[in-house]
């Protein structure tokens, strides 16, 4: 080391001092160096060969991965830890620490035991280090902080305690694998909407974001039927989301749009035409679907889309044909492959609907859809066809099969349950307010009696349901149960009046369905008396593997009263913990 480069001057010698003076001082300073790196050698060098170039004794880097020369962060275990309440904390509070305790495979202590090395506090304990939040405006505000060995858990109120506890839980606990940071802090408070459930399941919602409306194109005519996708089964584009939609303004197919920031903003990469059947035309009820595992020559992470074709004067009564294609290059080009369902050159008439796909545990390819072609005995019917290839489709078997003539159960969507049944819903168009049904099977291509009409959708207190256009999502991992989502275009209080100030709330189900809860829609619409066209129509719902995220999309009013041509599509992401 340069003496002279050290601050303060101590060394820096004037041109007045004699040259022996600054040579004598520069042998000491040289040898108190020596002196302080032999020290620093008997006391640092374990005597193991060197195989860096680092001066001799010099302490190496605590991990490969730290070359910068900064001391590296101490990473702390949280199954090392013990999960304290306090002795009077309130039953909501001892059961969010048990849930805690559980996760990290232990039993939750109150405060009245002696204190360990080691603690998670939940909320005000006698061990102190909790953080007054009563000063933030949010009422989600929440605080985790290690105070010396602590991780302290502080909330506003009780529900923003369980909300941190379960945000622990969601991302140090199951995304980084307990792994702590020693001077670990993360507080949270956000205007967005959080719900805490008693079973302490959380409920996040975010920024709504447009898929595709006013500010993106020619808004000649309204936009319905979102459907969007995250892909899962796509190697390095695992993330990349898809969405289609029913517009009419395009005269013949359906758009398809990519977005690689999480739905923030979407490009249209393609259209999906119609080349098997020239003198029908494409664009109604679209889905799109990305293959778990291989079916036939088509290996997972091929993409399927299906979708309503028809006459172009759009006489409905007269047929239509439900196509199938596929693509293999992530949605930019697609090929036709098969007809699952048709009532145009096979039928000579009526009418088959609103395709959505999924799949068996044993690989085999499932298409639910509306059938009306037994006008004799059903008004309509909900089926189902399989198929192994993609291409050869089984017989229809029927889901719902109503013998009363004038009850037209429709728009069918299902998903599958923790306790490995399915549940399906629809809306039953006949009776009044076309009340939204559902019904649960432990086969998917088995449901029993299909002659009932299931369980009517409705608030386990209120008795308020909902009405037409239903679709279902499901957050698995959120508690033993899950939790279910239903939306819906209109709501039907206890009086039967469909008479609103806006769109359909969510209704949520924690318990696979016996009882359910109404929430906020986070993407509220009006809906006037009179009004019948795209806002709310046909919504949809997408999980994530990671079995917390599901993504809501759904078509709205965009400049009320101007309806009829500023609808758009649009998008949330709901997080469940």
């Amino acid at each position: 080391m340069n003496p002279t480069a050290r601050t303060g001057g101590a060394f820096r010698s004037g041109e007045a001092r004699m040259k022996n003076k600054k040579r004598i001082g520069l042998a000491m300073l040289a040898a108190l160096l020596a002196l302080v790196m032999l020290l620093g050698a008997c006391a640092t060098d374990t005597g193991t060969p060197n195989d860096s170039n680092q001066p001799a004794g010099t302490k190496k880097p605590a991990t490969e991965e730290n070359t910068t020369g900064e001391p590296e962060v101490r990473k702390l275990k949280l199954t090392e830890f013990e999960v304290i309440y306090a002795a009077n904390a309130t039953a909501k509070t001892k059961q969010a620490a048990e849930l805690l305790a559980g996760a990290l495979g232990k039993t939750a202590k109150s405060d009245v035991t002696a204190a360990g090395a080691q603690e998670i506090l939940v909320g005000v304990t006698n061990r102190g280090g909790a953080v007054d939040l009563a000063a933030k405006k949010e009422a989600t505000a929440f605080d985790l902080r290690m105070v010396g060995e602590k991780l302290v858990i502080s909330g506003k109120n009780e529900n923003s305690l369980v909300y941190g506890v379960k945000y622990l839980m969601g991302t140090v606990i199951e995304r980084d694998g307990g792994a702590l940071p020693a001077d670990y802090t993360a507080a949270y408070a956000t205007d967005n909407k959080v719900t805490v459930f008693d079973n302490l399941s959380v409920l996040d919602v975010g920024t709504p974001s447009v898929i595709y409306g006013a500010n993106l194109q020619n808004m000649s005519a309204h936009v319905s039927y979102p459907r969007v996708i995250v892909l899962e089964h796509n190697g390095k584009n695992n993330g990349m989301m898809l969405a289609t939609l029913q517009s009419r303004e395009l005269a013949d197919g359906y758009r398809v749009l990519r977005s690689t920031d999480e739905g923030k903003t979407w490009v249209e990469i393609s259209q999906v035409k119609n080349t098997a059947h020239p003198t029908l035309i494409a664009g109604w009820q679209p889905t799109i679907y990305e293959l778990p595992q291989q079916v036939g020559d088509m290996p997972a992470g091929t993409l399927i889309f299906s979708g309503c074709v028809r006459r172009p004067d759009a006489k409905s009564d007269l047929g239509t044909i439900l196509c199938v294609w596929k693509s293999t290059d992530l949605g930019k080009t697609w090929t036709h492959i098969s007809d699952v369902a048709d009532s145009y050159i096979s039928k000579g008439g009526n009418g088959v609907w609103e395709p959505v796909f999924d799949m068996t545990d044993d690989g085999t390819l499932v298409c639910l859809y509306s059938d009306e072609n037994d006008k004799k005995n059903h008004s309509q019917t909900l089926l189902g066809r399989s198929t192994k290839d993609g291409i050869r489709w089984s017989e229809p078997f029927e889901v719902v099969s109503l013998p009363v003539q004038g009850l037209r159960p429709g728009m069918i969507s299902v998903v599958r349950l923790n306790n490995g049944k399915y549940l399906a819903t629809y809306e039953i168009v006949g009776m009044f307010g076309g009340p939204i049904h559902y019904r649960t099977s432990d086969s998917l291509t088995n449901w029993g009696d299909t002659s009932k009409s299931g369980t009517q959708l409705l608030d386990s207190v209120t008795r308020i349901g909902m009405g037409t256009s239903p679709a279902v999502g499901y957050a698995p991992n959120s508690g033993k149960c899950g939790m279910l989502f239903v939306a819906g275009e209109h709501r039907l209080d206890a009086n039967y009046d469909k008479n609103t100030v806006r769109g359909s709330d969510l209704f949520v189900s924690l318990d696979y369905g016996k009882t359910w809860t109404t929430i906020e829609n986070p993407m509220p619409y009006n809906l006037p008396e009179g009004v019948t066209a795209a806002q709310g129509y046909s919504s949809n719902f997408f999980t994530c593997a990671d079995g917390h995220t599901v993504w809501f999309s759904q078509s709205t009013d965009w400049d009320y009263p101007t309806y009829g041509n500023k609808t758009s599509c649009k998008l949330v992401k709901l997080s469940v913990w």
